[in-house]
Parts: C-alpha cells; sequence; structure tokens
C-alpha cells in the first residue's frame, strides 16, 4: 500500500509550492511581503507560471465536482440489484446539476491532485475555494450565481441562495442547511418545521425566514411569524422583523432587520449599504464564478455602497477597483487580487 507520505514524496516540489500559493492566496486578506513573493515567485519562470495554472484549474474544476445524492445512490443501486436479478433496469435519476468531473480528469491532476485530496483540505477547504466533502454529499447544492427551489415536505417551500448545500432530516420534516443561504416558508405543516445550521436549532410552525452562514457567522431574518432560535444554552423566540446575528466570536447580537438588505437576493439583486470592503468581498464572492482576494490590508474597513444584478456581478468588481484606486490582477483559475 502507498502511503501518504511516498504520495508525497513523487510530487513536484514546484507543483506543491503551486498548490501552496493558491490556497494563501485565497484564504483572505495578504499582506504586503506575500503579495511581492508571490510576484517575484510567479515571474521566476514560465514553468512557474505552468503550475500555478494547473493548480488554479484543479481547484476551478473541483468547486463544480458532483458526487451522486443520497437518493439517486439508493436508485443507482436499486437499479443494478434489478439488472443483476434479470429484470429491467429502472433508468438512473436525474442528471448532475453541474458538468461532473471524471475520475480520470481529476486524477489528470496529477500530483497536484494527490496533494490536495492527500490532506483535510478536501473535508475542510479553505475559504470554499472548492465544495467541502460535507457539500458534495449533500442533497442538493447551488454553484456560483445559481438559486434552487423545491419542497421538503408538504407545507414547507425552501429556496437555496448561491453557493448553498442542504439535506434533509427527520424524514423530510427537518433541513440541514451545510453552506450558504436560504429562504423557508411554512405554512399548514403537519408538525414545526426544524432547521439546523451550524451549531443553531430552528423551529416553526408558521413562519418565514432567511438562514444566512457566512465566513464562520450565522444570521437569522425573521420576515413573517415567530422561529425558535436554539444554541447551546441560549434560546429564544425570534419574532417578524427582526434578526439575530451569532458572530464568530460567540458573541449574540440581535436587531430590527434589514429586510431589504437580507432578501435582496431573492430579487436577484446584491445590496452593500455602508458595508465595508472586508464584508463586501465574502458576498460578492457567493455569486462570483472565481475568488476576489484582498492584498490591501489598510482598505479593509474602507465602506461600499450600491445595488448590483447578481447576473453582473462583474460590474461590482469594477466599482472596488474604483473604489479602492487599484487594477484588478487576475489570474489563472479565476482568482482576482485587488490591492
Amino acid at each position: 500500500m502507498t502511503s501518504r507520505g511516498d504520495l508525497e514524496s513523487d510530487i513536484d516540489p514546484l507543483d506543491r509550492e503551486a498548490v501552496d500559493w493558491v490556497v494563501r492566496l485565497t484564504v483572505g486578506q495578504l499582506a504586503e511581503s506575500d503579495r511581492v513573493a508571490f510576484e517575484h515567485w510567479i515571474a521566476a519562470s514560465t514553468a512557474h507560471e505552468r503550475a500555478f495554472a494547473a493548480a488554479s484549474d484543479l481547484c476551478s474544476h473541483m468547486r463544480h465536482l458532483e458526487l451522486p445524492t443520497a437518493a439517486e445512490t439508493f436508485e443507482r443501486t436499486a437499479a443494478q440489484r434489478t439488472a443483476d436479478s434479470g429484470g429491467d433496469v429502472v433508468p438512473f435519476g436525474a442528471k448532475p446539476r453541474h458538468p461532473a468531473m471524471s475520475r480520470r480528469s481529476f486524477l489528470g491532476g496529477g500530483a497536484i491532485a494527490a496533494s490536495l485530496a492527500g490532506g483535510l483540505m478536501v473535508v475542510n477547504p479553505p475559504l470554499a475555494l472548492w465544495p467541502s466533502l460535507a457539500e458534495l454529499m449533500a442533497d442538493r447544492r447551488t454553484g456560483a450565481g445559481e438559486q434552487q427551489s423545491f419542497r421538503p415536505v408538504a407545507g414547507v417551500e425552501v429556496e437555496l441562495n448561491s453557493r448553498s448545500s442542504s439535506s434533509r432530516t427527520l424524514g423530510g420534516h427537518g433541513l440541514e442547511l451545510i453552506a450558504g443561504e436560504a429562504f423557508i416558508s411554512v405554512s399548514n405543516a403537519q408538525q414545526p418545521f426544524k432547521v439546523f445550521a451550524s451549531t443553531a436549532h430552528l423551529s416553526a410552525s408558521q413562519a418565514a425566514f432567511n438562514v444566512q452562514m457566512m465566513a464562520g457567522s450565522l444570521c437569522v431574518t425573521c420576515v413573517e411569524g415567530t422561529v425558535t432560535i436554539s444554541r447551546g444554552a441560549y434560546s429564544e423566540p425570534l419574532r417578524s422583523g427582526h434578526e439575530i446575528v451569532f458572530d464568530t466570536y460567540g458573541k449574540v447580537q440581535k436587531a430590527k432587520a434589514d429586510e431589504f438588505v437580507r432578501l435582496a437576493w431573492r430579487r436577484g439583486l446584491l445590496v452593500l449599504r455602508g458595508t465595508t470592503v472586508s464584508e463586501a468581498i465574502p458576498q460578492i464572492n457567493r455569486y462570483y464564478p472565481g475568488r476576489l482576494v484582498l492584498t490591501d490590508n489598510s482598505k479593509a474597513d474602507w465602506p461600499v455602497t450600491g445595488v448590483f444584478h447578481i447576473d453582473q456581478i462583474d460590474l461590482a468588481v469594477v466599482q472596488l477597483e474604483r473604489l479602492l484606486e487599484v487594477e484588478a490582477r487576475h489570474l489563472p483559475g479565476g482568482v482576482v487580487l485587488l490591492g
């Protein structure tokens, strides 16, 4: 058996460096010294450019990688059992929502693929550079700029925003939001509908509410009715017109909801109202097909205001360029450096 150590020893050092740079460029803001170091590294030779392009392209492909859902796997298994018994073959279910990457294509990344797949980055990738294992195994998942609606059970409607994933639980009477954002409407359901998001549990019998997971924080906005929210020792009803935010530091903030901003995505819009650059970039990245990276930390707190159409999200990048007084640098794999 080939060990992980043996596998990594066969990886070209240049390929490993390229993967490291892709990860560092997408994990967040870069220090000036890092930006200069990267520019020197990629300008060293055409081999460096090719290695970085290969690593970036592989990560871009992994963002669209599809695995069968639990339901599809069941159908495939049932069809195979029928075929083995000599009966009629049941057609396999719906086509993948995105072009699936074949095993041959994935392994085509060679040593770079081995470097990525060899560690925990497959389970917990840096800032959604590619889908996590949990997202790949989700019942439903949307890509950049996509939205999807479905009914997990009678009386409940769910709308998934871009770059979001979810799975049904409790026999359809519950939903786990694995990543991203969802709007849930519960009306005349047979029993309270439950939503599991991060470490919070939500329950509603007659309500409409939005659940957003972003950069380690969780925001729940109640539009109609009442939602009961529980997280650790915290448990409290959230009423219409209010929202609650659990930030990355464990703090809880409750305030009046700005529904125009929070629910703009349902109208195909992204609304930024005095949002700092560091907060605006993750929101733009939800719809942008690549990844924006701020390389100048001194401009992280600059405010951004604007209304952008999700299907024309490139205009938000143009506005950031003008605001920050910089020229965006486009790298392979959809990575864009701002700073």
